[in-house]
């Protein structure tokens, strides 16, 4: 009876073994030889996960910790149709050699060529924490490996085409030049140590001194905003980007280049701050914003505070739900613009949608705060006779001092000290206050740069009255002289282009 079984069995066997095994996700963890490489958690553990960690890491990591839940392997090879089209409006070709910047790119080559992880981190550090402009000298990296990466990868994908500079030499704006022929622009601000001479002060969100610098004020700090997309989708009736419609999206090595570009440009200063404030919509290229995240908070690369990276959107609420996941230490700024659905939507097309309303956006921003345990960063365009009257001051302050603030009592991470202080000291929600910027667009609907005294009183009415920090950021007139300001990047340097073509 035995013997009859047995063939039957070994068929089973057989189809088994040769069975496809499902996989469940794409990463490292699942390969032993990349020990403890695998990634574990997000970006890092909320306010209420983070677990105690000692400074100085005896594995020196890579930041490998980062994006668990993402699955950012699988999820990048499903998109990578959408990154490189071969056909339509939004063609583009692959770079001859991949930016070394994109770390996923490299961790995947390294993994297939069996180069070490040792090798890695030499070459990141003698590149991007050393300052190296080329391969040639990494000390203790195998003549293989430095052949391999030599061959297949490149510092640099992009090149600087045209740098403009204010006045005061405190801020400049650069056009990046990528290697298919399409321009994005990167804004770099300085900041120094003391007022401005216009006698206003200024304070970022998370309280560090954002001083405009004077004529005799040295910058002692910079903070550089970087595109993720060519053009933008969104549509914001007041943005020049906008108007071009989406040309393409970047990739992380694309994205990460322009710190290093403006880190270039900044010298011994350096780069503290990067904010994804340029062109285009990051949670709409989240994959690739993701894996740049990685990148600037890398130990071995830009090694970068994750609270020093805020990612700006005009609002996509399930992108911010996954962005609280994935990233919850890594700052939040909403494009917001208007404190009720119908004005919004009039001013930013792209809220009409139902799964853009501001209820449900007002929801996944109470979801972030909750995993993160800090707000977002109000961004508010003040435009005269649009959305500067002390009635929308008003409804601005109950907004973000009321309904925002809800389920105060709810958040992770929260200290239960705090508990009874003024909710302006709990919420870490702050409003900048942003004077319209002139543009051609903007001019076809009439807009116009409020008056000074119409944006301190929104400010005194948001503090006083609903006990919401805000701030009038005088600083972005500055960026009006290299038509780098708040709603101004592209068409001009693009058009420009095009004539000399």
């Amino acid at each position: 009876q035995s013997s009859t079984r047995r063939p039957a069995i070994m068929a089973t066997a057989a189809a088994l073994l040769s069975a496809p095994v499902p996989c469940a996700r794409v990463g490292r963890r699942d390969d032993p030889s990349w020990g403890h490489m695998g990634r574990t958690c997000p970006l890092r553990a909320s306010a209420a996960e983070a677990a105690p960690s000692s400074s100085s890491s005896t594995h020196d990591d890579f930041s490998w910790r980062l994006l668990e839940g993402a699955n950012i392997h699988a999820r990048r090879e499903h998109a990578r149709v959408a990154l490189w089209p071969s056909t339509g409006d939004r063609a583009r070709p692959p770079p001859p050699k991949r930016s070394f910047l994109d770390i996923d790119e490299v961790e995947r080559f390294a993994r297939d060529r069996r180069i070490k992880k040792s090798s890695l981190r030499l070459c990141y550090r003698e590149l991007f924490r050393r300052g190296k402009s080329t391969f040639e000298n990494a000390p203790d990296v195998s003549a293989r490996d430095m052949k391999l990466l030599r061959d297949n990868f490149t510092v640099c994908t992009s090149e600087v085409v045209e740098t403009k500079t204010t006045e005061d030499g405190s801020g400049a704006k650069m056009v990046v030049k990528l290697h298919d022929g399409k321009l994005v622009e990167t804004v770099v601000i300085g900041h120094s140590r003391s007022v401005d001479d216009g006698g206003h002060d200024e304070t970022r969100g998370d309280g560090e001194d954002a001083d405009v610098p004077g004529a005799n004020n040295k910058v002692f700090r910079n903070t550089v905003c970087v595109s993720s997309q060519v053009g933008c989708a969104m549509g914001c009736t007041f943005c020049e980007t906008g108007t071009l419609g989406l040309l393409a999206n970047l990739t992380a090595g694309e994205i990460c280049e322009q710190v290093w570009h403006a880190r270039n440009l900044c010298g011994s200063t350096g780069v503290r701050n990067v904010v994804m404030m340029g062109m285009g919509e990051p949670l709409d290229n989240y994959e690739e914003v993701l894996i740049a995240l990685r990148a600037m908070t890398h130990q071995a690369v830009f090694d970068m505070r994750q609270r020093s990276v805020t990612v700006s959107t005009v609002g996509v609420p399930a992108s911010i739900r996954k962005l609280a996941d994935d990233a919850p230490n890594v700052g939040l700024a909403l494009s917001l613009h208007a404190p009720t659905q119908n004005l919004r939507a009039t001013l930013l097309p792209s809220a009409a949608g139902t799964s853009h309303t501001l209820g449900r956006l007002t929801e996944s921003l109470r979801y972030h705060r909750r995993k993160s345990g800090r707000g977002a960063m109000i961004e508010y365009i003040v435009i005269d006779g649009v959305n500067d009257s002390p009635t929308h001051a008003r409804e601005l302050g109950e907004l973000v001092g009321g309904t925002l603030l809800a389920d105060d009592v709810h958040v992770e991470g929260s200290n239960p000290a705090t508990v009874g202080r003024r909710k302006r000291e709990q919420s870490g929600y702050f409003v900048n206050l942003i004077p319209y910027n002139p543009t051609d667009v903007g001019g076809t609907h009439g807009y116009r740069s409020p008056a000074d005294d119409a944006l301190e009183r929104m400010a005194a009415i948001l503090g006083d009255e609903f006990g919401v920090k805000a701030k009038v950021r005088w600083s972005t007139r500055r960026g009006r002289e290299v038509d780098g300001a708040c709603g101004q990047l592209a068409l001009k340097s693009m058009r420009k282009e095009e004539k000399r073509r």
